[in-house]
């Protein structure tokens, strides 16, 4: 190619570069191109973190035919009611039906699908009942690896526990919904990366779980494995 004053041009792209037409020289980083190939669809894309560390990712599928939430019908997928409301956590999700049941889906190494599960790198990538709450389930709360839900008389919890953080006095994790102790007068709930926190029906809020930057609110940096009181509200 030559410009105006005769002297020529030279088109061809430096070495490293890429023209459009041709996309990203070697060497750059093209996960758009690459995403397909390179598993996007894996559970445990972060093994040091997130997922299975041996290199492999398990899809469960849960054909166990049962379901413990009165008003949803099947093991698998949402019933035919419609979600009221949703939670996230880390790696999974979790729905209460209008029916007042829960159902959760994804990564379940630490029980937070709340279904029975071996604590173990597996999946379920339709939803699942979670076992032993019945219908009545009026809120749920989720964050990172646990998950939490209030009934009429009770607040339980499930999944990773390792500060306490399902607030039944132990450190233990749980696959299966277990009772906060003295939470049978709450009325709200949220959770944290490894704490949770509720409202009581006198207005006091009471925290429990991991507890190293003050989160508790208890005026110290001990962990608690049951609910304490949040300080200085008031």
């Amino acid at each position: 190619m030559t410009d105006p004053d005769g002297s020529v041009i030279d088109s061809t792209p430096p070495e490293g570069s890429a023209s459009a037409s041709e996309g990203p020289a070697s060497g750059e980083d093209d996960t758009s191109a690459d995403s397909n190939e390179a598993g996007a669809s894996s559970v445990g894309d972060d093994a040091s973190e997130s997922g299975p560390t041996d290199g492999t990712d398990t899809l469960a599928d849960d054909s166990s035919g049962s379901d413990d939430n009165t008003g949803d019908t099947g093991s698998e997928g949402l019933p035919s009611a419609s979600a009221s409301a949703i939670a996230v956590g880390r790696l999974h999700a979790c729905a209460l039906t209008d029916a007042g049941g829960v159902r959760c889906w994804g990564y379940s190494n630490y029980g937070q699908l709340g279904n029975d599960a071996a604590l173990d790198d597996v999946a379920f990538a339709i939803p699942v009942a979670v076992t032993g709450l019945g219908a009545g389930v009026t809120a749920i709360a989720s964050f990172f690896d646990h998950t939490c839900a209030l009934t009429g008389t009770s607040t339980l919890c499930w999944g990773a526990n390792d500060y306490g953080q399902l607030g039944d006095g132990t450190t233990a994790h749980s696959a299966v919904p277990i009772a906060v102790a003295g939470g049978d007068g709450f009325t709200a709930i949220a959770t944290g990366t490894a704490h949770s926190c509720a409202i009581t029906s006198a207005g006091a809020a009471r925290c429990w779980g991991h507890n190293d930057y003050g989160q508790l609110g208890d005026g110290s940096t001990d962990d608690a494995s049951t609910p304490v009181d949040v300080v200085g509200l008031g």
